[in-house]
């Protein structure tokens, strides 16, 4: 099945992309750690990222670059030398550690505009050519300063505009409250936080082609989108009308969907959880992680390379935390074995979410959060995939083995029902 990796099969601009994508883990709250959006300490920081790149070896860790709430900006408005005095020891730690990383240079979309007292849709008219929006204009300066701080690094991977930024798109804000009530943050969202899929794509590129101006490697630049949604492209079309369309997006839609979203980027970043938005086309079920094949097959399309951000299941209810989680086994086997032998290559990273984030924990049977000897299963199954085939006996029974029954769509974790 899996051969170590090697040597690289194919790359894209500067970067190896290995024929079967190295798995590694979010370290998201690195950073976050410095400027107050997390309590762990640096030496927390140290201690996980010591035993997720120098003890297991994932190579590449995602990791926050900027404030998540507004009022944890503060620092950097008032005092830019220490805010970076505080955050350098952090990403230093990585460094030392053996990390790597993709820095995500705006995971809370709204955390700049509700610091300046604007909306969404201010920040977006910003890459339109509104020079009044603050926003804007202080989002272009911070990427100036964090690319221009970090670029010459070499455990820089690449770089990442937003997290998940798309899931916002053509849906009337007013009906839900995304990142409210925290710190600086309003206590609801309004019409003016509305944003179309034609005006995200044209703040990625701004922000994108800002990053390329001050990075002289060139590293790629992922877009941070997650999977689009099931009705993606008909929400797009219908996004001026006086109701959403919610009707389901054939292939084709869905293809385009992704390809104009990550048109800004090298790198087209999808994430996959269990969930009835893996249910397309009468292909692929809920709880079926062969929709990567369909994703890399879309991202191929295009000529970009595709970027599993995050990746995850829960345990089911009953389920031993520390047991493997079969989504999880299921789509790296579907990484490892893609649909056709022209997709070998296609993918760069598999990041799951998310390693030793307290604030992930949930309950001691309910929990994100990736922890040695908690959930171990999870953490082995990516070890596994990454070439340790110690741990296939300890950790996957012949039933619990994810194989592919040659039908487009399905893996089968049940090997007697193969025969």
């Amino acid at each position: 099945m899996l051969s170590l990796i090697l040597f690289c099969a194919s790359f894209v601009g500067s970067l190896c992309v290995p024929s079967t994508p190295p798995g590694s883990v979010n370290l998201v709250h690195a950073l976050w750690a410095a400027w107050g959006s997390d309590n762990t300490p640096l030496e927390g920081i140290v201690s996980a990222a010591h035993e997720a790149c120098n003890v297991r070896g994932f190579s590449t860790v995602r990791v926050a670059a900027s404030p998540y709430w507004p009022a944890q900006w503060a620092l950097y408005l008032s005092n830019e030398t220490a805010y970076w005095e505080a955050a350098v020891p952090f990403a230093e730690a990585l460094t030392a550690q053996g990390c790597n990383a993709v820095y995500t240079l705006f995971w809370n979309i709204f955390s700049l505009p509700d610091l300046f007292g604007e909306s969404l849709g201010s920040l977006v008219a910003g890459a339109q050519g509104d020079g009044s929006s603050l926003a804007f204009n202080e989002s272009l300066r911070y990427i100036d300063a964090f690319v221009g701080r970090f670029a010459q690094s070499q455990s820089v991977t690449a770089w990442e505009l937003t997290n998940e930024f798309n899931l916002l798109f053509d849906l009337d804000q007013s009906s839900f409250c995304n990142s409210c009530n925290g710190p600086g943050a309003p206590s609801r969202r309004t019409k003016a936080d509305n944003v179309s899929t034609d005006g995200g794509i044209l703040l990625l590129t701004a922000w994108a082609d800002r990053i390329r101006s001050v990075d002289p490697l060139k590293r790629p630049i992922s877009s941070g989108t997650s999977l689009p949604r099931a009705s993606a492209e008909h929400l797009r079309a219908s996004y001026l009308l006086p109701g959403r369309n919610w009707t389901e997006d054939t292939f084709f839609d869905f293809e385009k969907n992704f390809g104009d979203v990550s048109s800004c980027c090298e790198w087209a970043s999808a994430h996959f959880y269990p969930g009835e938005d893996n249910a397309r086309w009468g292909k692929t079920t809920a709880e079926d992680p062969t929709i990567v094949w369909y994703v890399q097959a879309a991202a191929s399309s295009r000529g970009k390379t595709l970027f599993v951000g995050e990746f995850g299941q829960l345990p089911s209810p009953g389920m031993d935390p520390a047991a493997p989680r079969p989504f999880v086994t299921g789509l790296l086997d579907a990484l490892e074995n893609p649909l056709s032998p022209g997709m070998r290559g296609v993918t760069s990273l598999a990041l799951m979410w998310t390693w030793e984030f307290g604030n992930q924990n949930g309950t001691e049977h309910n929990s994100w959060a990736l922890w040695p000897g908690v959930t171990q299963g999870a953490i082995d199954s990516l070890l596994w995939y990454n070439g340790n085939r110690s741990l296939k006996a300890s950790i996957l029974s012949e039933e619990q083995v994810p194989y592919f029954d040659g039908k487009v769509g399905m893996v089968a974790h049940d090997k007697k029902k193969i025969a």
